[in-house]
Protein backbone atom coordinates (compact mmCIF):
# COMPACT_ATOMS: atom_id res chain seq x y z
CA UNK A 1 0.00 0.00 0.00
CA UNK A 2 1.30 3.01 -0.92
CA UNK A 3 1.86 5.75 1.64
CA UNK A 4 0.32 8.81 1.33
CA UNK A 5 2.95 12.02 1.84
CA UNK A 6 2.39 15.21 4.36
CA UNK A 7 1.96 17.25 1.34
CA UNK A 8 -1.09 14.96 0.15
CA UNK A 9 -2.58 14.79 3.94
CA UNK A 10 -2.58 18.78 3.86
CA UNK A 11 -4.34 18.94 0.75
CA UNK A 12 -6.43 16.29 1.40
CA UNK A 13 -7.65 18.74 4.27
CA UNK A 14 -7.71 21.60 2.35
CA UNK A 15 -9.76 20.40 0.12
CA UNK A 16 -12.14 19.01 3.18
CA UNK A 17 -12.38 22.36 4.49
CA UNK A 18 -13.38 24.05 1.75
CA UNK A 19 -15.88 21.77 1.10
CA UNK A 20 -17.26 21.85 4.47
CA UNK A 21 -16.83 26.03 3.90
CA UNK A 22 -18.88 25.71 1.03
CA UNK A 23 -21.42 23.41 2.41
CA UNK A 24 -21.85 25.77 5.30
CA UNK A 25 -21.87 29.03 3.09
CA UNK A 26 -24.48 26.84 0.94
CA UNK A 27 -26.91 25.94 4.29
CA UNK A 28 -26.33 29.57 5.14
CA UNK A 29 -27.86 31.23 2.22
CA UNK A 30 -31.09 27.99 2.60
CA UNK A 31 -31.20 29.32 5.94
CA UNK A 32 -31.55 33.11 4.91
CA UNK A 33 -33.83 32.54 1.97
CA UNK A 34 -36.05 30.23 3.95
CA UNK A 35 -36.23 33.10 7.24
CA UNK A 36 -36.80 35.60 4.23
CA UNK A 37 -39.92 33.48 2.74
CA UNK A 38 -41.29 32.76 6.38
CA UNK A 39 -41.00 36.54 6.94
CA UNK A 40 -42.89 37.33 3.65
CA UNK A 41 -45.33 34.58 4.69
CA UNK A 42 -45.77 35.64 7.94
CA UNK A 43 -46.39 39.42 6.89
CA UNK A 44 -49.16 38.03 4.31
CA UNK A 45 -50.33 35.95 6.77
CA UNK A 46 -50.87 38.87 9.46
CA UNK A 47 -52.32 40.96 6.57
CA UNK A 48 -54.80 38.62 5.78
CA UNK A 49 -55.58 37.95 9.34
CA UNK A 50 -56.33 41.91 9.74
CA UNK A 51 -58.50 42.13 6.31
CA UNK A 52 -60.70 39.12 7.89
CA UNK A 53 -61.41 40.77 11.00
CA UNK A 54 -62.27 43.55 9.64
CA UNK A 55 -64.52 42.44 7.23
CA UNK A 56 -66.15 40.10 10.42
CA UNK A 57 -66.23 43.43 12.10
CA UNK A 58 -68.01 45.28 9.52
CA UNK A 59 -70.75 42.20 8.86
CA UNK A 60 -71.62 42.19 12.86
CA UNK A 61 -72.05 46.18 13.00
CA UNK A 62 -74.15 45.70 9.51
CA UNK A 63 -76.46 42.79 11.71
CA UNK A 64 -76.39 45.14 14.62
CA UNK A 65 -78.16 47.70 12.86
CA UNK A 66 -80.17 45.24 10.52
CA UNK A 67 -81.84 44.33 13.92
CA UNK A 68 -82.11 47.44 15.13
CA UNK A 69 -84.00 48.59 12.69
CA UNK A 70 -87.27 46.90 13.59
CA UNK A 71 -87.21 48.59 17.32
CA UNK A 72 -86.79 52.17 15.56
CA UNK A 73 -89.76 51.58 13.62
CA UNK A 74 -91.97 50.53 16.31
CA UNK A 75 -90.61 53.40 18.51
CA UNK A 76 -91.25 55.94 15.60
CA UNK A 77 -94.99 54.25 14.77
CA UNK A 78 -95.65 55.31 18.73
CA UNK A 79 -94.74 58.65 18.32
CA UNK A 80 -96.51 58.75 15.40
CA UNK A 81 -99.38 57.37 17.24
CA UNK A 82 -99.17 59.31 21.32
CA UNK A 83 -101.92 61.44 21.80
CA UNK A 84 -100.28 63.43 24.33
CA UNK A 85 -97.86 64.55 21.39
CA UNK A 86 -100.79 65.24 19.19
CA UNK A 87 -102.27 67.72 21.78
CA UNK A 88 -98.99 69.14 21.86
CA UNK A 89 -99.05 70.37 18.00
CA UNK A 90 -98.15 74.07 17.34
CA UNK A 91 -100.45 73.73 14.13
CA UNK A 92 -103.14 71.12 12.85
CA UNK A 93 -101.29 69.76 10.52
CA UNK A 94 -97.89 69.30 12.05
CA UNK A 95 -96.98 65.46 12.68
CA UNK A 96 -96.26 64.04 15.70
CA UNK A 97 -92.62 63.84 14.78
CA UNK A 98 -92.33 67.33 14.55
CA UNK A 99 -93.99 68.20 17.61
CA UNK A 100 -90.65 66.22 18.82
CA UNK A 101 -88.37 68.29 16.94
CA UNK A 102 -89.99 71.22 18.29
CA UNK A 103 -89.18 69.43 22.13
CA UNK A 104 -85.48 69.82 21.39
CA UNK A 105 -84.11 70.90 17.96
CA UNK A 106 -81.02 69.78 16.60
CA UNK A 107 -79.75 73.15 15.67
CA UNK A 108 -78.68 76.00 17.70
CA UNK A 109 -80.87 78.60 15.05
CA UNK A 110 -82.05 81.23 17.27
CA UNK A 111 -84.80 82.35 15.30
CA UNK A 112 -87.01 78.97 16.05
CA UNK A 113 -88.13 79.91 19.13
CA UNK A 114 -88.66 84.10 19.17
CA UNK A 115 -90.41 82.99 16.37
CA UNK A 116 -92.84 80.17 18.40
CA UNK A 117 -93.32 82.84 21.38
CA UNK A 118 -93.97 86.35 19.01
CA UNK A 119 -96.64 83.69 17.04
CA UNK A 120 -97.84 81.54 19.39
CA UNK A 121 -97.22 81.68 23.22
CA UNK A 122 -97.66 85.68 23.60
CA UNK A 123 -101.14 86.23 21.28
CA UNK A 124 -102.30 82.89 23.46
CA UNK A 125 -101.37 84.77 26.92
CA UNK A 126 -102.78 88.35 25.44
CA UNK A 127 -98.97 89.64 25.90
CA UNK A 128 -97.36 92.22 23.95
CA UNK A 129 -93.48 91.11 22.55
CA UNK A 130 -91.40 93.94 23.37
CA UNK A 131 -88.15 92.41 22.34
CA UNK A 132 -86.26 89.11 22.54
CA UNK A 133 -82.14 89.00 22.58
CA UNK A 134 -79.73 86.54 22.25
CA UNK A 135 -76.87 86.88 24.97
CA UNK A 136 -73.40 86.98 22.91
CA UNK A 137 -71.65 83.97 22.64
CA UNK A 138 -74.45 81.70 20.89
CA UNK A 139 -74.18 80.63 17.73
CA UNK A 140 -76.92 81.25 15.64
CA UNK A 141 -76.38 78.53 12.41
CA UNK A 142 -75.63 74.95 12.96
CA UNK A 143 -72.77 75.46 10.40
CA UNK A 144 -70.73 77.55 12.93
CA UNK A 145 -70.99 75.20 15.33
CA UNK A 146 -68.97 72.06 15.47
CA UNK A 147 -70.16 68.85 16.63
CA UNK A 148 -69.42 67.67 20.08
CA UNK A 149 -67.44 64.12 20.49
CA UNK A 150 -70.33 62.96 22.80
CA UNK A 151 -73.75 64.54 21.48
CA UNK A 152 -75.28 66.44 24.63
CA UNK A 153 -77.76 68.78 24.74
CA UNK A 154 -76.22 72.19 24.82
CA UNK A 155 -77.92 75.56 26.96
CA UNK A 156 -79.07 78.32 25.40
CA UNK A 157 -80.15 81.74 27.08
CA UNK A 158 -82.70 84.32 25.58
CA UNK A 159 -83.56 87.37 27.51
CA UNK A 160 -87.71 88.49 26.63
CA UNK A 161 -89.18 91.69 27.54
CA UNK A 162 -92.78 91.53 27.34
CA UNK A 163 -95.59 94.15 28.06
CA UNK A 164 -99.32 93.43 29.59
CA UNK A 165 -101.67 93.40 32.95
CA UNK A 166 -100.98 91.10 35.41
CA UNK A 167 -103.18 88.39 34.35
CA UNK A 168 -101.59 87.92 31.07
CA UNK A 169 -98.24 88.41 31.94
CA UNK A 170 -98.92 85.37 34.46
CA UNK A 171 -101.02 83.33 31.29
CA UNK A 172 -97.39 84.02 29.55
CA UNK A 173 -95.52 82.11 32.27
CA UNK A 174 -98.28 79.40 32.09
CA UNK A 175 -97.06 79.34 28.71
CA UNK A 176 -93.58 78.84 28.92
CA UNK A 177 -94.75 76.12 31.49
CA UNK A 178 -96.71 74.25 29.27
CA UNK A 179 -94.38 74.55 26.32
CA UNK A 180 -93.16 71.55 24.56
CA UNK A 181 -89.62 72.51 24.21
CA UNK A 182 -88.13 72.80 27.65
CA UNK A 183 -87.81 76.39 29.10
CA UNK A 184 -86.76 77.26 32.68
CA UNK A 185 -87.29 80.97 34.22
CA UNK A 186 -83.92 82.03 35.67
CA UNK A 187 -84.23 85.28 36.43
CA UNK A 188 -87.97 87.52 36.26
CA UNK A 189 -87.94 91.48 36.47
CA UNK A 190 -91.56 93.16 36.84
CA UNK A 191 -92.24 96.81 37.00
CA UNK A 192 -95.12 98.92 36.35
CA UNK A 193 -97.86 101.88 37.47
CA UNK A 194 -100.18 99.46 37.82
CA UNK A 195 -101.58 95.96 37.65
CA UNK A 196 -103.15 96.77 34.04
CA UNK A 197 -99.64 97.95 32.79
CA UNK A 198 -96.70 96.13 33.88
CA UNK A 199 -93.42 95.05 31.74
CA UNK A 200 -92.22 91.99 32.32
CA UNK A 201 -87.79 91.30 32.00
CA UNK A 202 -86.91 87.66 32.23
CA UNK A 203 -84.03 85.19 31.50
CA UNK A 204 -85.32 82.09 29.47
CA UNK A 205 -82.94 79.09 29.09
CA UNK A 206 -83.58 76.47 26.92
CA UNK A 207 -81.52 73.37 24.91
CA UNK A 208 -81.03 71.77 21.66
CA UNK A 209 -79.22 68.85 21.09
CA UNK A 210 -77.28 68.32 18.21
CA UNK A 211 -77.77 65.69 15.63
CA UNK A 212 -75.35 62.64 15.27
CA UNK A 213 -74.42 62.16 12.30
CA UNK A 214 -74.46 58.87 10.74
CA UNK A 215 -72.00 58.04 7.96
CA UNK A 216 -70.86 54.68 5.81
CA UNK A 217 -66.95 54.94 6.28
CA UNK A 218 -64.03 53.28 4.05
CA UNK A 219 -60.99 52.21 5.11
CA UNK A 220 -58.29 50.90 2.82
CA UNK A 221 -55.67 48.60 4.12
CA UNK A 222 -52.00 48.24 3.19
CA UNK A 223 -49.79 45.82 3.84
Amino acid sequence: MAKQTPLTKRRLIESAGKMVFVWVAVAAAVVSLALVALQFVYQDFAFNNEILSKKFEAVSTLEKNIEAVDTLDQNVKKLIANGDLSKAKAYPEQDNLAVVLDALPTNPSTTDLPAGIQKILAPRAGVTLISINVPPGVATTAESTEQPAEVQPVEQSYTVEIAGNYDAIKAFLQQLERSIRPLHVMSLSIQGASDKELRAVMTLKTYYQPSKSIAIEEKELRQ
